[in-house]
């Protein structure tokens, strides 16, 4: 069946959650990266993509509360700042939240888009993503992120896999899907219902692409997600496994780094074999110029080595974590 065509959803939303870097090893303690403040300046641009003039208030917002946690669990507002009434092709009116979160070293937003209506199209719900402006190649954060759309089918689906992958080609531009190369990647069960992972295997942030498809198809999974219960242990997940992918993708650059510096200091000891026969004034002269590059080349190789072992070191916390996140989610699942 052509689901792409006939499909439709009731009450669609589609979630971003983005996670860019507040503090780093390099910065001293305390002190936030030069960019911490990106995804809220980034919300700014989406009001204007989207028409949610109320968007642009976000960094303001922000500043006022001085970064101050209303919560254990991380808030940085006093309440979700929401939005509505935003009217869009064929009388469809776009609204939904955003909430900015401060967790340990990592700012994170949540970016929520929906049409309260009991019947939607598919073909429609370009309206939440368009221009494909809620891709890692717009936002643009650090860690990377996680789309995530939720809805309940209209209607008998006979089969669950091809209407998820409607749900994708939906979302997503036709030139992105090709150049981006998304595949269903592995699929489940979140609060009884239906969900199926995309992904297309980016090495580095801004070129991955992870959307989940969450189909609303069992009677207990709208009580269990109104409650809220699974929401800090999904985003702690999708954190970890942000920082797992964007440590690896550090570390292969380190590795590639370290290789190519260590081939420069092979070359210099070659080098220092075949001055043995050469007179006193060449290696004179040879030697000091060695000793302008070689230290610089020799700290660079310890830096990257060092950088290397923190990125492993990272990346085996957060799968500790992201297991104690999946086990606390399962409790609600």
């Amino acid at each position: 069946m052509d689901y792409f065509s006939t499909g439709k959803v009731a009450y669609p939303k589609l979630t971003l959650y983005a996670f860019h870097l507040k503090h780093s090893l390099a910065q001293k303690p305390k002190e936030p990266v030069k960019n911490a403040n990106h995804l809220w300046l980034k919300c700014q641009q989406l009001a204007k993509q989207l028409s949610v003039p109320k968007l642009e208030t976000l960094p303001e917002l922000i500043e006022e509360a001085n970064n101050q946690k209303t919560s254990i669990a991380g808030e940085i507002l006093k309440s979700i700042l929401t939005f509505t009434g935003i009217q869009h092709q064929q009388n469809l009116h776009l609204s939904g939240e955003v909430n900015p979160l401060e967790i340990h070293d990592t700012y994170a937003l949540d970016l929520t888009l929906r049409y309260p209506h009991p019947e939607i199209k598919l073909t429609d719900l370009r309206g939440l993503n368009p221009d494909d402006c809620l891709l890692s190649q717009n936002i643009n954060a650090s860690l990377g992120q996680t789309l995530v759309f939720f809805a309940q089918p209209v209607g008998k689906i006979d089969n669950e896999q091809e209407f998820a992958d409607a749900c994708v080609k939906a979302l997503l531009s036709e030139e992105t899907l090709r150049k981006l190369n998304i595949y269903r990647q592995h699929q489940g069960k979140l609060l009884g219902s239906s969900i199926f992972e995309y992904n297309n295997d980016a090495d580095s942030p801004e070129a991955h692409c992870h959307l989940l498809i969450w189909l609303n198809n069992h009677d207990l999974t709208t009580e269990l997600e109104n409650n809220g219960k699974y929401y800090y242990p999904l985003i702690d997940l999708l954190l970890c496994r942000s920082k797992i992918l964007y440590a690896r993708s550090e570390a292969i650059w380190c590795h590639e780094q370290a290789r190519s510096a260590y081939a420069d200091l092979e070359k210099y000891k070659q080098d220092f074999k075949e001055l043995k026969n050469q007179s006193i004034d060449i290696k004179f002269y040879e030697f000091n110029q060695w000793l302008q590059e070689i230290p610089e080349i020799s700290f660079n190789y310890i830096d990257y080595l060092r950088d290397s072992e923190l990125h492993r070191t990272t990346i085996q916390t957060n799968n500790k974590n992201y297991r104690l996140y999946l086990d606390k989610l399962k409790k609600y699942a």
